[in-house]
């Protein structure tokens, strides 16, 4: 009776792990405690979790990543925005986003080629990856030449920091064009929940926008805070 209760308690431990994975759970590990024919069915079932697994997440990471530059796109972006606001609204936090349009890149595309143009839009990419410093901090490509940068946990103070060294290392990058270097630089438009006193996701965007425009009136090539007019030391 004993060995038969053994079989039935790992046959139910299987079906418990199959009804699992039918259900979109591939996170629990399948073990149970024989060591027979059950066991080494075991251990195939919990082979093909840990393969539907890397599968499942490989193919998520396609479908948040943008194709040419590596960063996540704009759907992604949508999503982590919504989240990071509600999570900053329920701990009573700040939250800052930065969007970014390359200077003049329809001049740069139509004077070298797309191939250039992305070329720029690859190295934005590598840009954002090098400076961005914390884990939590989140890069996206918003969209054609225009970027946007998550800094969760940050207010208009304190982000003013990194927003300038995003602009300098913008200013500071070089993409080669056969024997020549090509700089380029972007404007950016910068809105802090604490500033324009909302965790709304639309009403962050839209502030984020308009102080990009701003620093587009003013010549580009600075960065602007929304409701505030924070400029780098150069443009004032």
């Amino acid at each position: 009776m004993g060995i038969f209760y053994s079989v039935e308690h790992s046959l139910l431990q299987l079906i418990s792990a199959a009804e699992r994975v039918s259900n979109g759970d591939l996170d629990a590990k399948v073990e149970i405690e024989t060591r027979d024919e059950l066991y080494q069915l075991a251990c195939v079932f919990e082979e093909m979790r840990i393969q539907l697994k890397a599968r499942d997440q490989a193919l998520f990471d396609l479908a948040i990543t943008d194709g040419l530059t590596g960063l996540y796109n704009r759907k992604y972006f949508n999503d982590c925005l919504n989240l990071n606001l509600k999570n900053s609204s329920r701990s009573n936090s700040d939250l800052t986003l930065i969007i970014i349009d390359i200077d003049f890149f329809k001049n740069l595309n139509d004077t070298y080629g797309h191939q250039v143009g992305d070329t720029c839009l690859i190295e934005m990419g590598n840009i954002l990856t090098t400076v961005l410093e914390r884990e939590t901090d989140l890069a996206f490509r918003y969209g054609g030449e225009e970027f946007a940068v998550i800094l969760p946990n940050m207010s208009s103070k304190n982000c003013i920091g990194m927003t300038e060294k995003i602009w300098r290392a913008i200013r500071e990058s070089e993409i080669i064009v056969g024997v020549e270097a090509l700089s380029f630089t972007a404007s950016l438009g910068v809105a802090s929940s604490d500033l324009i006193g909302s965790y709304d996701v639309f009403s962050l965007i839209q502030a984020a926008d308009k102080a990009l425009y701003v620093a587009k009136d003013k010549g580009r090539d600075c960065f602007v805070m929304a409701e505030n007019n924070v400029l780098t030391e150069r443009d004032k």
